[in-house]
């Protein structure tokens, strides 16, 4: 996975979790992306890399979303 995000990312948030898909419980992972206020985020990278994971983890799809908040590193 860090390979993946990695060649397209400069920097990310990995979390564990358990998720649920169609009734059945499963390991999930969670990807954290922070863009800079000013950068304009590139969706085509994104959906790339879920597109890579889908296909590494034989998925039949996974979960992008795009949440805005501001974010300051101290």
């Amino acid at each position: 996975m860090t390979t993946i995000l990695d060649k397209y990312l400069d920097g990310y948030t990995l979390v564990k979790a358990k998720g649920v898909w169609k009734g059945k419980s499963e390991d999930s992972l969670i990807i954290e992306i922070d863009f800079p206020t000013k950068t304009v985020i590139d969706c085509d990278i994104v959906h790339r890399i879920a597109n890579l994971i889908r296909e590494v983890n034989k998925q039949e799809c996974v979960l992008v979303q795009k949440i805005e908040c501001e974010s300051s590193l101290i």
